[in-house]
């Protein structure tokens, strides 16, 4: 099965340095559930007022590599168990910020099935942030002449519906900017047709892509007459 066939399978249904603080977590024991969920609490918050105090990207980016392996156990564990913790999207943001793409989408995908909201110190949607993350990398990927398959097409297929019921209710700016990319990637593929379906729904969000529909149209015509 292709990297790209898996990924839809499986979404189908979706949707330390020295600075880091020294609070030890312990999965294994008796441990209930509530002084589990107190105790990843306790340490998070820590970890986030040092994330809080570094002013830099870089060195924040740093410090979130550093986070991953010391609660990568508790998400397995949350998961396991099925329980809600702000941990999970923190992670998952993480996971983006170190531009770890395939674990941060499988993770936020989760996210979205289990309904986990994002911590309080955002406004918008799991689902939201996901998109947005995984276009923002897209679009990198895109311009630097590297692929963003399978993971765009993945979250595509939430924006439009083809991989969800109904489609993610995003905004129409980010809904744009998701039409847009894949109207670029099926014209680079010359799949000019569908290229020129993209980008007409982008352009009816309001995406500036009047040039390049009329460049897809041309390539149209000329390939018809």
């Amino acid at each position: 099965m292709s990297l790209m066939r898996h990924w839809q399978k499986t979404f189908k249904d979706a949707g330390a340095t020295s600075d880091t603080p020294k609070r030890v977590l312990v999965v294994g024991g008796t441990i209930n559930q509530q002084q589990l969920l107190a105790l990843i609490g306790a340490s998070l918050s820590e970890d986030m007022k040092a994330l809080g105090e570094i002013k830099s990207v870089e060195a924040k980016a740093d410090l979130k590599g550093a986070l991953i392996p010391k609660y990568a156990d508790y998400v397995a564990r949350l998961r396991a168990e099925d329980w809600q913790h702000e941990l999970l999207t923190t992670y998952m943001i993480w996971l983006f910020d170190i531009g770890r793409i395939e674990a941060a989408l499988e993770l936020g995908l989760y996210c979205v099935r289990k309904d986990i909201p994002m911590p309080e110190r955002f406004t918008r949607e799991t689902y939201v942030v996901v998109a947005d993350s995984v276009l923002e990398w897209a679009v990198a990927e895109f311009e630097a002449d590297r692929s963003p398959e399978p993971f765009f097409s993945t979250v595509f297929g939430f924006v439009d519906g083809m991989n969800s019921a109904s489609p993610w209710d995003l905004p129409d700016k980010l809904r744009a900017k998701f039409y847009r990319l894949a109207g670029l990637l099926e014209d680079k593929a010359g799949r000019l047709e569908a290229a020129e379906a993209c980008l007409i729904q982008a352009a009816a969000l309001g995406a500036q892509v009047k040039t390049k529909l009329g460049a897809v149209q041309k390539s149209l015509d000329e390939k018809t007459n």
